[in-house]
C-alpha cells in the first residue's frame, strides 16, 4: 500500500547508497587534501548538512496534510514511488531526514578524524604509505620538500666537518696555523700565550722545531 512504510532492507539501502556512501566520498577527497585544509571544508559541509536537516525538520513540523507540500517535497517526490521517503509519524523519523543527517554525520567524522592526522597528512596518509607518496608527488604535501632541504643542509654540514676534519689533521704545522687564520709571527705566538690557546701554541712550537 502506498501509505505503508518500506520494508527495513530498503531503507538501510537508500541510507547507505544516499547518505553514508557520499559522506564518505567527500571525507576520503577531503581526507586527501588535509595538508591543504581539506578537512575544512568536509566539516563546513557538515554543519551545512545538519542546518539543512534542521530545516527539513522544521518544514515538516505541524504541517497539516491538507496544506501545499514544501517545494522540495514536490521535487523529491515526483515518482509517486518515493512519496514513503517524507512519510512517518513525525519529522524526526521521515527516512529523508535520517538520510541528510547521516551524510552530515559522515562529513563532521571524516572531519575531526582527518584534523587529529594533520601532521601527519591525514587518517589515510598516516596508515597507508602510497597516499602520502601521492601527497607529496602531487604537490599536496610539503613534507618531502622539506625533508630534501633538511637532508641538503645535514650533507653540506658534513662536508664542512670533513673539510674542517682534514685541515686539523695536516702533517704540516704552519699550514694547519694559515687554515685555522692564524699568522706565522712572534705577535701572534705570545697573544696565544695570554689567551691560554694551548692548540695553537703547539703548532708554533712544533713549526719551530721543525
Amino acid at each position: 500500500m502506498a501509505g505503508e512504510d518500506p520494508k527495513i532492507v530498503k531503507r538501510m539501502t537508500g541510507l547507505v547508497a544516499t547518505g553514508a556512501l557520499p559522506g564518505a566520498a567527500v571525507g576520503f577527497l577531503g581526507d586527501l587534501l588535509t595538508p591543504r585544509g581539506g578537512w575544512i571544508a568536509v566539516g563546513l559541509l557538515g554543519i551545512v548538512a545538519v542546518a539543512v536537516a534542521i530545516y527539513l525538520i522544521a518544514s515538516l513540523w505541524g504541517r497539516e496534510e491538507s496544506a501545499p507540500a514544501p517545494w522540495w517535497h514536490r521535487l523529491s517526490n515526483k515518482d509517486s514511488e518515493l512519496n514513503w521517503i517524507w512519510s512517518g509519524p513525525n519529522p524526526f523519523l521521515a527516512h529523508g531526514v535520517h538520510v541528510v543527517m547521516l551524510f552530515a554525520l559522515s562529513c563532521l567524522f571524516f572531519s575531526a578524524k582527518s584534523f587529529a592526522s594533520a601532521d601527519e597528512g591525514g587518517i589515510l596518509a598516516k596508515n597507508v604509505t602510497a597516499i602520502a607518496v601521492a601527497q607529496k608527488q602531487l604537490g599536496i604535501s610539503q613534507s618531502m620538500l622539506d625533508e630534501q632541504k633538511k637532508t641538503t643542509t645535514i650533507l653540506s654540514s658534513i662536508n664542512e666537518k670533513t673539510a674542517t676534519l682534514k685541515r686539523e689533521t695536516s702533517d704540516d704545522p704552519r699550514k694547519e696555523l694559515s687554515n685555522s687564520g692564524v699568522q706565522w709571527d712572534h705577535g701572534r705566538l705570545y697573544q696565544s700565550l695570554r689567551e691560554g690557546d694551548a692548540r695553537v701554541v703547539s703548532l708554533f712550537c712544533r713549526a719551530a722545531c721543525d
